[in-house]
């Protein structure tokens, strides 16, 4: 059986116009951003700082993709059992710097590292020619010493052929310049073993400076020496606003 219909009367129309205010507040209340507090806003701004230090990086002869813990294995395996090995440890020109097991690995690189979880503490990315991986580079921890934040910088590529093209100090400097930017970091220091030229010819292209001190003097400034002959190289980017 239909209702039957009736014409409305004055309280028909005011529960009407109620309707209409509540919905009114309900799409202003949805519709307006609200103003975030002070908490809200520090949050927000560090997710968006974690956001800009995860983004996928232009060189002039690399790309840089942040890594997942998915290529934490690939990346050991360039260091430990790749043809440049042996440019950077264990026997005949390292014995004393023995090839870490996966494990001593995995000690050493934590899982921050690959999936961007905590950026102070340091991030890896892939080096990409063409899209392909050719090596990695990553930042370690940041500190602060007489005013200026620094951090220790590393890389190695993933096979013989792709070195001696440019591709890792350009890897290098790109990251440098993007930490620097994000995080305020001016001072960048590596520190490859003095039997290991190549590499300090590279470092000194893009502006790594040996540093005039003892491996025990660069020692207590900066952190444990990787090598007995660690040559501790620094590069200094400062402030946009310092620059000029």
């Amino acid at each position: 059986m239909r209702p039957t219909k009736r014409a409305p009367d004055a309280g028909d129309s005011a529960a009407i116009l109620s309707s209409f205010l509540r919905l009114s507040l309900f799409l202003a209340g949805r519709l307006r951003r609200p103003r975030p507090s002070a908490g809200n806003a520090n949050r927000w701004a560090l997710r968006k700082k974690d956001y800009m230090l995860d983004q996928v990086l232009q060189g002039q002869l690399v790309t840089l993709r942040p890594t997942t813990l998915d290529d934490r294995r690939s990346i050991y395996e360039w260091a430990a059992f790749s043809d440049v090995t042996q440019a950077m440890m264990g026997p005949p020109i390292y014995p004393e710097h023995l090839v870490p097991t996966w494990n001593e690995f995995c000690e050493d690189h934590k899982t921050h590292f690959f999936d961007g979880s905590a950026p102070h503490l340091g991030r890896c990315f892939i080096i990409l020619v063409n899209n392909e991986p050719v090596g990695q580079v990553y930042f370690n921890d940041i500190d602060e010493r007489d005013g200026k934040k620094r951090t220790e910088m590393d890389l190695w590529m993933r096979a013989e052929k792709y070195c001696g093209k440019g591709y890792g100090s350009d890897a290098l400097l790109t990251l440098c310049n993007h930490v620097a930017r994000e995080l305020a970091v001016q001072e960048f220091m590596v520190q490859p073993s003095a039997r290991n030229p190549r590499a300090i010819r590279a470092y000194e292209k893009i502006g790594f400076v040996k540093l005039p001190l003892t491996v025990e003097e660069a020692r207590n400034i900066w952190w444990q020496n990787d090598y007995f002959d660690s040559v501790y190289m620094v590069k200094t980017i400062l402030p946009e606003s310092q620059s000029h």
